[in-house]
């Protein structure tokens, strides 16, 4: 990036892009952290250190081969490596994440059939199935390997109706069933050739599921099907026929789960992470991760994990990374060149050579985490004032100097700022004050403290803070 006399000029591959053509800019300076600062007429701008690591793709009219759903809703990983992206525009995608080459699978006409896409997944034998609205009807249907002829179900049909609700998560286990979930009505299962239901589970035939909308199915430890939902986490009973509580599940409602093999089980809850152990057939919770560790209270939708064992969350506020080693969640979003803060659909998606997916409200973002900036630059902890009041006056002290305070003085105030500016609001201060402090005392995300009054005596005031990723500073 260079600046222009009007806007910003970006060199990539030796083609010129123009932005901010409307703005003047006078000067330029990168940060120890990688940042962008740009000085124009209008003010002081900054680019995140993050923005050239995520690159995204949208539905465009105009651009042959081009994504066509404008908010991609599920994948499907294929073998040769490619996925299937499916979404709210009823088209079928193919997408390799090594190149970003696109080819679209189903023809403009069948297209118009489909409306909103909910799920897909293919079958061992090739075949394509889907969840989709025909005539706003919710409908599943099962397409041949190539697409030439498909067959559909829904509520209304007279053979192997199909359940209330659209449809949500389509899993095939190692017996051959398709699984389907309906986000309203229950689950069932089919035989993959025929479609015929073999089993129809809502809450109202006794089969062990409360609530008619479960958020995830996937195998689990036991390598048999397991369900998150309402009740916490079921298990398929191939003898009872029916879903079971998994032992020592939380019984609180659980939206995504991340089985590590061989049994570690992640949990996202509301504003909660929590990893599992399955051992004896039953879980122990090993740890629970919150907003402590800067995780925002929302649902954690779906979660996943890159070959360096760092979690990536999807939710609502934005894709999030979990780094077990220093145990803190960074939350990326706008900020840091996202199209948009909602990840409501499913998990990222890995693929062998570590290339990232991860489907936004706006379109597909692609990103390679080993080639994410290196963010072990050494941080900088200053104090920007010191203060008291005496009497009625406030007067301001030299941080570099010991400070001495009289009898009647009160509200000695802190304020320390902590010079990296990648998502502040994720910072973290602590302090200790010896000879008043037993311990370091937790701040919160701001660097002030204040002490409304002191007993006679000598302190030593030390602060420390960390960054969004969770490197924490020397103490000042």
């Amino acid at each position: 990036i260079f600046v222009a006399r009007n806007g910003l000029n970006k060199v990539s591959h030796g083609v010129v892009e123009q932005l901010r053509v409307n703005d003047k800019f006078l000067t330029a300076f990168k940060d120890q952290s990688g940042g962008f600062w740009f000085g124009s007429e209008q003010g002081l701008l900054r680019q995140p250190v993050d923005w050239r690591y995520f690159k995204a793709f949208q539905s465009d009219a105009i651009l042959q081969q081009s994504l066509r759903n404008k908010t991609p809703n599920d994948y499907h990983a294929m073998p040769d490596g490619s996925i299937l992206i499916v979404g709210s525009s009823g088209a079928i995608d193919r997408f390799w994440p090594e190149t970003g080459v696109v080819q679209n699978i189903n023809s403009q006409q069948s297209m118009q059939e489909l409306i909103n896409i909910e799920s897909v997944m293919v079958d061992q034998s090739g075949a394509v199935w889907i969840g989709a609205n025909i005539a706003n009807e919710p409908s599943l249907l099962r397409y041949d390997a190539d697409f030439a002829k498909y067959v559909i179900w829904n509520q209304n049909s007279t053979v192997d109706a199909g359940l209330l609700g659209p449809i949500k998560h389509i899993l095939q286990t190692n017996d051959g069933l398709v699984w389907v979930s309906y986000y309203g009505g229950g689950v069932q299962a089919r035989n993959s050739v025929t479609g015929q239901v073999i089993y129809s589970i809502t809450p109202d035939n006794k089969r062990g599921l409360k609530f008619p909308d479960p958020e995830q199915l996937f195998m689990g430890p036991d390598n048999s099907l397991w369900l998150a939902g309402g009740e916490g986490l079921l298990r398929w009973s191939i003898k009872d026929s029916a879903f079971l509580p998994v032992a020592g599940s939380p019984k609180e409602r659980i939206y995504s789960v991340h089985f590590i093999a061989p049994n570690t089980l992640w949990l996202g809850r509301l504003g909660t992470l929590e990893a599992y152990q399955w051992q004896n057939n039953t879980l122990t919770v090993q740890q629970t991760i919150s907003g402590d560790e800067g995780l925002p209270a929302v649902d954690i939708i779906g979660i996943n994990s890159d070959k360096s064992s760092v979690l990536w969350l999807t939710s609502s506020r934005g894709l999030m990374r979990f780094n077990p080693k220093t145990k803190r969640v960074r939350v990326y979003s706008i900020n840091d060149g996202l199209l948009s803060q909602e990840f409501t659909q499913r998990a990222p998606y890995f693929s062998q050579s570590g290339q990232a997916i991860v489907l936004n409200s706006s379109g597909l973002i692609s990103f390679n985490p080993s080639q994410m900036a290196n963010h072990n630059a050494k941080l900088r902890l200053v104090i920007e004032s010191i203060s008291l009041r005496r009497e009625e006056d406030v007067f301001q002290l030299d941080p570099l100097h010991a400070i001495v305070l009289q009898p009647n003085d009160r509200d000695l105030t802190i304020d320390a700022l902590l010079l990296n500016f990648d998502d502040v609001n994720a910072h973290r201060f602590r302090s200790k004050l010896s000879g008043f402090d037993p311990d370091w005392v937790e701040m919160g995300n701001s660097g002030k403290r204040v002490f409304s009054s002191l007993s006679a005596g000598n302190y030593k005031l030390e602060i420390i803070a960390s960054s969004a990723e969770g490197i924490w500073s020397k103490p000042i």
